[in-house]
């Protein structure tokens, strides 16, 4: 498959600099305040997302930020701003969290109350977590009512990749043919090419794949998710890659994707996830992989 290819691994950013994300935070910092950054937290609740922390903490350290994961309960607003368990005041916070778990609790209320007044830089902030992630946007997006919101490179890109989606309500809406449809019995009619998902979750939480799944069960979702904040999309085949699973210790033949990161509007770089379930979750048996950019 690679002859007469030239693979390189290294032309992505975040290959050649391992600490661009981080530079990414400090830069971000200083683009905000003017200010160089001198203390910074990644945050979790209840131990919860742990993933990169330690490597984001290493790297803050190493570009001469006091940095530390604390805990969301572990910090206090005070008329000084936002301090740690030891009274120093946090410059910068990195939310390793998920919005939905902690909103209800009130021992969260001094960190959610700080980031809302602006006294501590709050990254990957409630805005890009509760709305941007949500996928109503894409319904959005797809929505030829809403083109004129866009240039014509933005339609052409949207186009490109971004499937037809819909906030699950009944209703007169379009198919991805652009012909008008009532949308509950179209959900209903053309299970085999359709996805229903929670509009805000992670992880593949109650995603069913219409061809996967039992007519009753697909039957029973729909008057769920006409309920509840769901979203219907045209279902996209995933690719197939034949790779190493090291959890089975075996080659296995699985469903892939490609994810591409983003530092500061510039791409950093990809990484592709692997899994034998349609709906791939690397918590779920599914994998990680590197990509390599082939050059003819």
């Amino acid at each position: 498959m690679a002859h007469g290819l030239a693979l390189d691994v290294s032309s992505q950013p975040f290959a050649k600099d391992p600490n661009c994300f981080v530079r990414e935070l400090v830069s971000a910092y200083h683009a905000e305040t003017g200010s160089e950054l001198r203390t910074a937290a990644v945050v979790n609740f209840r131990g919860r997302y742990t993933n990169e922390v330690e490597w984001i903490v290493s790297g803050l350290r190493d570009a001469s930020v006091e940095a530390a994961l604390l805990d969301i309960t572990e910090m206090k607003r005070t008329p000084r701003g936002l301090v740690g368990p030891s009274g120093e005041i946090i410059d910068l916070v990195y939310n390793k969290l998920d919005v939905r778990d902690i909103f209800k609790y009130r021992e969260s209320g001094d960190y959610l109350d700080a980031c809302a007044a602006q006294e501590v830089v709050s990254i990957n902030p409630w805005i890009s977590q509760w709305i941007l992630s949500d996928k109503a946007i894409l319904a959005v997006l797809s929505d030829d009512r809403f083109v004129s919101n866009f240039n014509a490179e933005q339609v052409e890109l949207i186009a490109r990749h971004i499937p037809w989606t819909r906030l699950v309500r009944a209703g007169v809406t379009t198919n991805p043919e652009r012909r008008r449809i009532e949308l509950i019995g179209y959900i209903r009619e053309n299970k085999v090419n359709l996805v229903l998902k929670p509009s805000n979750a992670t992880r593949g939480e109650h995603v069913l794949v219409g061809h996967l799944t039992p007519s009753e069960v697909w039957e029973e979702h729909i008057d769920r998710a006409a309920r509840n904040p769901y979203v219907v999309q045209e279902y996209v085949r995933p690719g197939e890659v034949t790779a190493l699973h090291p959890p089975s210790r075996s080659i296995k033949k699985m469903a892939y994707g490609i994810d591409c990161y983003v530092f500061g509007g510039r791409l950093a770089g990809f990484q592709s996830r692997a899994s034998f379930d349609a709906v791939m979750n690397v918590g779920r048996s599914g994998i990680l992989m590197p990509v390599a950019v082939a050059n003819a």
